[in-house]
């Protein structure tokens, strides 16, 4: 569904610019004028190296901007038309079948982004 990108600067001690956000050692938002990259999904892959869900945000830098651009990055939908379409479809496929698996996964997604941006400090 999503990739995960590996993220250059993974340790604090080494992060002399100021704009970016940490938590708990973690990278979580770094801060651009046009845009800021929200990183949900931590991990490690193969190699060692930090890795994480970077989700580009617009606008003013809130859990509703955040989720909706991890909703339009994890499903390649590229403005609110597509958005709008997508979960029309999504909502076809729920009263046809409140078990369908891909409303079920959406859903899951949706559920791990709140989780994930919880305590990052956003209104």
């Amino acid at each position: 569904m999503f990739f995960k990108k590996e993220i250059i600067l993974s340790d604090q001690s080494k992060d002399t610019s100021g704009e970016n956000v940490w938590l708990n050692g973690k990278l979580i938002i770094t801060k651009g004028s046009d845009e800021n990259i929200v990183w949900i999904f931590h991990g490690t892959d193969s190699f060692g190296n930090t890795t994480a869900f970077a989700i580009p945000v617009k606008g003013e830098l809130s859990k509703a901007n955040v989720i909706n651009a991890a909703e339009m990055t994890a499903y390649g939908l590229r403005d609110s038309l597509a958005v709008a379409s997508y979960n029309a479809g999504l909502s076809r496929r729920f009263r046809e079948n409140p078990n369908d698996p891909v409303v079920a996964e959406h859903d899951k997604f949706i559920r791990d982004v709140k989780e994930q941006i919880a305590n990052y400090g956003l209104n």
